[in-house]
């Protein structure tokens, strides 16, 4: 069924930090000189300074449940790595630190805040746990807690494995491209153009210009709401940052078969935090889909709300660790 798991819990407490306990960083620069890091690798050091035969005694499927503040810690996300390698289908918590939830989102391992969670599970307990409904049952006890499900587009995430098994499956959907090599033709060439002339306007506060790019019709998907205008969205803006400008690094577009063009930007963002204090590295990726030569669609996944989680040091977030 989909978005419903069951498995066994594994309940830590205490602080858990993401390069501590829930696996070392020092492990992760040794791999990364020896060649590329897997899921698989990292399993088998999940939560080994906790219990050393934790990745040796979890089954597929199984729990960690953990108290507050879950992945505390730096912005790495080589901890969310090594708990999906081991075969946990899912973080159960108190509640999360913002870096962890985002990154574990990123790569299709849901982290789902529950308040109550680590006083009413007992190690072992067989619980189901429906992303759908937003309900945990313990089975053994049969106590029953909520907690709000994900949206539908972190549904589509999770379900996926990740944001860029997501995006790639997205770009395989178009009119003959081969996969992971999206075709480039002239008019797709256009459509950068336009997004790029979109989002410089957007970043100078250019709305009236930058409206003009959209449809009447238009969705605007950002990590603290849903929007029909621009007005409204950087009225919101507003409680994350001053001003923002962004890094381009990677370019991607495709055409499907309905006539439109989704282009796929990543880069990082920089600027300065609601408080004025500067803030650079900031990871973003933004997907728009064009249709009859005005952007329908424009979807954005970034971590400008850890500015908020670390207020007074927003500078650090995209540095820490590097």
């Amino acid at each position: 069924m989909p978005g419903y798991l069951r498995g066994n819990a594994w309940v830590f407490r205490g602080l858990l930090d993401v390069d501590w306990e829930i696996c070392p960083y020092s492990l992760v620069r040794e791999m990364q000189r020896k060649g590329p890091i897997t899921y698989d690798a990292l399993g088998q050091y999940c939560m080994t300074k906790v219990d050393p035969e934790f990745p040796q005694k979890v089954r597929r499927g199984d729990f960690i449940v953990a108290e507050d503040n879950m992945g505390y810690g730096h912005d790495h996300d080589h901890a969310c790595m090594s708990i999906k390698g081991a075969g946990v289908s899912a973080v159960l918590c108190e509640s999360a630190a913002p870096y962890f939830l985002r990154n574990s989102i990123d790569h299709g391992l849901p982290v789902l805040e529950i308040p109550g969670i680590a006083r009413t599970v007992s190690q072992g307990d067989e619980l189901e746990v429906d992303l759908v409904r937003g309900v945990v049952t313990d089975v053994d006890t049969g106590v029953g807690l909520t907690f709000t499900p994900f949206p539908q587009f972190i549904m589509e995430i999770i379900d996926a494995g990740g944001l860029y098994p997501m995006l790639r499956k997205q770009m395989r959907i178009g009119q003959g491209e081969p996969p992971d090599v999206p075709a480039r033709t002239a008019e797709q060439h256009s459509g950068v153009d336009l997004v790029k002339r979109y989002l410089e306007a957007c970043s100078e506060r250019r709305l009236e210009e930058a409206e003009a790019y959209l449809a009447a019709d238009r969705e605007l998907v950002f990590p603290w709401g849903r929007f029909r205008t621009l007005a409204e969205l950087f009225t919101k803006a507003q409680a994350h940052y001053r001003w923002a400008r962004k890094h381009y690094d990677t370019w991607d577009t495709i055409r499907r078969a309905d006539g439109s063009v989704t282009v796929i930007v990543a880069g990082t963002l920089y600027g300065e935090a609601s408080d004025g204090t500067p803030f650079a590295g900031v990871r973003y990726i933004d997907r728009l889909v064009i249709q009859d030569g005005r952007i329908v669609l424009h979807q954005v996944w970034n971590d400008l709300a850890g500015l908020r989680a670390r207020e007074g040091h927003p500078s650090r977030i995209g540095q820490e660790g590097r």
